[in-house]
């Protein structure tokens, strides 16, 4: 099931856990051109799923944007839109934490391939940075992930570092509103909520396994996981909470 890379990204989207349901939104969506190596004219535009959150709490008509949900703004270049402080952009990133995402090295490092594997977590901040991919040679869309609020893995002496091995399986386990991931008898993490909303959808037909194993990783990268989910089954994020508004 591994793959040397994740499949190509065509755009990025950004989502939002509600504070007072704890429900999860996906909210915006960035495209750009792509020339030369560099991400120019980055346009963010909001989807139909940030309509549904401001419509759950019609007293905060500002409870996802100071503006109106219609406008489309567009920068000169990545470095220069909002979504860079969740990227490498401005600063280089922990060598460790480059190698703990699955990257061989540091120079030339693609922001958006980072940030989608890396899921731009900022400390307090509820919003979550997930990709578009374009399906693969055959046929196969893939998503490389991190697990998440894994705080109960806090230790790093933990046995199934050095049990599991790259391409197992991966089995999902809805608790709550979370997913949990187990992989034999062990808990591995949560998956994003991005992740959590494909299996709602398509259940057992989204395939998740080890991507990577890394020892004495802080808890929250020891496991890189791959989630995958084949074009016959179904289009990732066609629906219409992730169509502009």
């Amino acid at each position: 099931m591994k793959t040397a890379t994740q499949q190509k990204i065509t755009a990025l989207f950004m989502g939002k856990t509600d504070k007072t349901t704890g429900s999860w939104f996906p909210i915006q969506k960035m495209t750009w051109t792509f020339n030369n190596d560099e991400y120019l004219d980055c346009t963010i535009a909001f989807i139909n799923g940030a309509k549904k959150l401001e419509q759950l709490h019609p007293q905060k008509p500002n409870a996802v944007s100071f503006g109106s949900l219609d406008r489309v703004v567009k920068y000169k270049d990545i470095t220069s839109c909002p979504w860079s402080n969740r990227m490498p952009v401005n600063r280089e990133p922990n060598s460790d934490l480059i190698k703990f995402l699955g990257f061989n090295k540091s120079s030339n490092l693609d922001p958006v391939k980072y940030v989608a594997r890396s899921g731009g977590y900022r400390h307090g901040d509820l919003k979550d940075i997930f990709p578009q991919v374009r399906e693969d040679a055959t046929g196969k869309y893939n998503f490389i992930f991190r697990n998440v609020d894994s705080y109960c893995l806090s230790t790093k002496n933990r046995p199934e570092l050095n049990e599991l091995e790259t391409e197992e399986k991966v089995i999902p386990v809805p608790i709550d509103q979370r997913l949990q991931l187990m992989c034999r008898s062990h808990m591995i993490g949560f998956a994003p909520p991005y992740i959590k909303e494909l299996y709602k959808k398509y259940g057992e037909h989204l395939e998740i396994a080890i991507y990577q194993v890394n020892q004495q990783a802080p808890f929250n990268y020891q496991f890189m996981l791959q989630a995958t989910l084949d074009k016959k089954i179904g289009i990732p994020f066609s629906e219409p909470e992730y169509q502009p508004v």
